[in-house]
């Protein structure tokens, strides 16, 4: 467990696309995050950390990172619990022995949003898609002052998700300024695998 210092930096160019810095979560137990990898999950756990009223400056434990083992978890946690990834159905159960002990729980899933829904039967809880909105994908090709056209990122979400990670391995591996170009050049030559968790 660490604490937020011990997180991901905080992010200059931290592109709001779920409008979350206006939201107020005071009554809410569980928010989750859900994306593919490189989606921003972590990020946004990061940025409300970091930036949001409702949570900065207070006291935070972090637990997680791959498979997390809650036998080694300490008590007493602070009441904001961050998980920073949920990979096995299991630990949906964990999440909610938290929630039952009075947490705040925020979490990065790569669940079906089915499974950690189901929590919010008991606890107010919110769940956001990360690699739905592409949107964002157009703002980063934008700030990077890289030429696209909207049908070609739509399609590239359409396939990969409204992906971060996945923009910049098409630009690295088929380069240039031009989304267009490069992406068609990825898919003539090139795949991304998605291995199951």
């Amino acid at each position: 467990m660490t604490g937020p210092a011990d997180f991901l930096p905080i992010c200059d160019d931290f592109d709001d696309h779920l409008g979350l810095s206006e939201m107020d979560f005071a009554k809410v137990q569980l928010v989750v995050f859900h994306g593919a990898s490189g989606s921003g999950k972590s990020t946004y756990l990061n940025q409300l950390l970091r930036a949001h009223p409702g949570f900065c400056n207070r006291p935070v434990d972090v637990i997680g990172g791959g498979t997390i083992d809650w036998r080694a978890v300490r008590k007493p946690l602070a009441e904001l619990v961050v998980v920073e990834e949920l990979l096995a159905n299991r630990e949906v159960l964990e999440v909610a022995r938290l929630l039952r002990a009075g947490h705040q729980v925020m979490a990065a899933s790569h669940l079906h949003p089915g499974i950690t829904g189901l929590l919010g039967v008991a606890w107010p809880t919110l769940q956001f898609a990360t690699d739905r909105d592409p949107m964002k994908i157009e703002r980063l090709l934008l700030r990077r002052r890289i030429q696209y056209s909207p049908e070609t990122v739509a399609a590239f979400c359409k396939i990969h998700g409204a992906t971060f990670t996945d923009v910049d391995i098409v630009l690295e591996h088929c380069g240039g300024r031009d989304f267009d170009r490069a992406f068609r050049k990825f898919q003539r030559y090139c795949s991304i695998e998605r291995h199951p968790v």
